[in-house]
């Protein structure tokens, strides 16, 4: 169990989180986006595990398939996780809420989902299958990527149950999709800005949350600071018009 009472002393600066939680468990906190829990969880894992398991993900790298040197996703960036060359408690902390020096694509958020959804096995996004000519002759076929093992699966099977449950649970940040056209299982997200009045807002899923054949993930830009969700219900129209 973990007691958030809003906030968390971390030195002698406060880290707050969007709303008093009580007490709940890791799982109760992940659907429900406690800044609390995730800051401690962040200061007990340290650096080293942290960046090991962003790496199993491919976070802090271009995860898009690359063929001759080349990639298919022009100008994709490799985000990061840390940068600076000390480690705090501040740092571990703000980290384990995404912010700091986290900088995260939606491809890589993309790519997440997709290694959680297919139970730890992942390989590289691609944008093009193939090129033909005019006339319809194959010019050129990208292989997909093989699969490889990045994530334990067992590990990946518990990640899937919390992700629904930040939909299924009363509580969670996106129970607003509970009435999707199929069962959903993500996590959202909301990052400052430079504008203390506007956030970035996220949401990266699967669906169907149990047999899961699509990745959706929605950034909302510079959204103003209020309680309207915008990512969660522009995800919920993509799902609801899949076919």
């Amino acid at each position: 169990k973990f007691h958030c009472p809003g906030f968390i002393k971390i030195g002698d600066g406060t880290l707050k989180c969007w709303t008093t939680h009580g007490d709940l468990t890791a799982e109760e906190a992940f659907a429900e986006s406690c800044n609390v829990v995730f800051a401690q969880l962040a200061m007990k894992l340290g650096r080293d595990k942290i960046d090991e398991y962003a790496k199993k993900f491919g976070l802090g790298s271009r995860v898009g398939l690359q063929e001759d040197g080349r990639a298919q996703f022009y100008g994709e960036e490799p985000g990061s996780i840390f940068l600076k060359e000390y480690t705090s408690d501040r740092l571990l902390a703000n980290s384990g809420i995404g912010q700091e020096d986290v900088r995260l694509t939606p491809l890589q958020a993309a790519h997440l989902m997709a290694v959680v959804a297919n139970e730890g096995e992942g390989g590289q996004p691609r944008l093009v299958a193939s090129l033909r000519t005019e006339d319809g002759l194959l010019y050129k076929e990208y292989d997909r990527a093989d699969e490889k093992p990045m994530l334990d699966k067992s590990v990946a099977l518990e990640l899937k149950k919390w992700m629904s449950q930040t939909i299924a649970a009363d509580k969670g940040t996106a129970h607003s999709m509970v009435d999707a056209a199929m069962t959903v299982a993500g996590k959202t997200g909301t990052a400052q800005t430079d504008d203390p009045h506007k956030n970035h807002q996220w949401f990266a899923g699967f669906a169907p949350a149990d047999n899961p054949e699509y990745v959706v993930v929605v950034m909302a830009e510079s959204v103003p600071d209020t309680r309207t969700r915008v990512t969660e219900l522009v995800a919920e129209q993509i799902i609801n018009a899949l076919p």
